[in-house]
This record gives C-alpha cells, structure tokens and sequence, in this order.
C-alpha cells in the first residue's frame, strides 16, 4: 500500500493556534467568561483537550475540526464544530437561558420576492447567527413561506432556487415578530 501526502498536509498538521471561546446569548452580548469548556475533542479521535482552556482560552491547539462542549450555570449546554485552521481563532458559541419548558418559540412567516422564473421549488434557510438553529422551508407557489417553533433570536434568512441565491436578509425574531421579507440579490459577502 502506497500513501502519498502532500507538502502543504504534512506542514499542516504540525501547525498550532490560539483558541478563544466567546459565549454570548441570542443577542450575541457576552454571558462573560465564567463558563466551562466541558469537551474540546478531535473529530476523527484523540485526546480531549478542554483542560487547556483558562477563561475560554488556550493555546497550542494543533489544527483540525473539533467539537466543543460549554456549559455555564442557569444556562443550557451548549455545543458546536470548530474548525482551527489559522492561528487566531474565535469561536462564539449561543447559549441559551435553562427555561422551564425551554426558549420561547414564535411562529415566522415571511415572503420571497424575486423576478427570477427559472423553474423549480424556492428553499428558504434560516440559520442562528448567535445559535446552532437551522430551519429549512419551501417557499409555496406566491413565494410565502412559515415555520413554528423558531426560538426568539438573531438570524439571517437565505433564499435560493437550485445552486442560484435569489436573496438574502438578517432580521431579529421576537415576541409577536414581524414578516420577513427576502427580496434582491445576495451580496456583500466575497469568497476566495
């Protein structure tokens, strides 16, 4: 058996970094630093490292993606995959209030306006920006689309039609929310 492994894989995996857990709440303000890094485990096996974390901190994480588990009292458990792969990374992680019953939930609706008439279902994504929630919907036939049971929060909300993003838009969901309305083209956001 023959393995071959490139340059750029063998650099990589010798490499480190600064790891900084920041826990903030469904508003994205910081709950402080007094929480617990309960589990910091590789993905593919190996030690847990979460003894290494002083105030949501440590050093000399080699790269990878990891999982990471934080807890802090009064709050729920809170957990999410973090990937190192530069020197400097932050990872904020959601958590949510320990809530008899758990957060509270709202239903959404919204539209999707689009001039676009390609054919095929438009699918709408809303994802926490300060949470580990996603929710997927179709949109129906007049673009109008509704989800029950979303947690009050920060989100963004992506439309799209086949691999063609037909809009995008970032909105608060609180007690009795407003329609989101996702028109226009996506922007803003340029990848390499």
């Amino acid at each position: 058996m023959l393995v071959v492994t490139t340059f750029a894989e063998v650099k990589k995996e010798n490499r480190t970094a600064r790891v900084e857990i920041i826990a903030v709440d469904d508003r994205g303000e910081s709950v402080g630093d007094d929480f617990n890094v309960d589990s910091f485990q590789p993905q593919f096996g190996g030690p847990d490292l979460a003894g290494r974390f002083r105030k949501g901190v440590a050093s000399k994480i080699l790269y990878g993606t990891y999982r990471a588990r934080v807890h802090l009292t009064g709050w729920l458990t809170a957990e999410r995959t973090v990937e190192v792969s530069q020197p400097e990374v932050f990872v904020v992680i959601g958590m949510e209030l320990g809530l008899e019953g758990g957060p509270t939930r709202e239903v959404l609706t919204g539209s999707v306006k689009t001039d676009d008439k390609s054919p095929g279902p438009i699918l709408v994504r809303i994802a926490g920006v300060f949470s580990a929630y996603i929710f997927d919907a179709q949109a129906n036939s007049t673009g109008e689309f509704s989800l029950d049971g979303v947690p009050m929060g920060e989100y963004v909300a992506v439309a799209t039609r086949g691999s063609k993003i037909l809009g995008s838009t970032a909105f608060t969901l609180g007690l009795n929310p407003s329609p989101v309305i996702i028109s226009g083209v996506a922007g803003g956001i340029n990848s390499k």
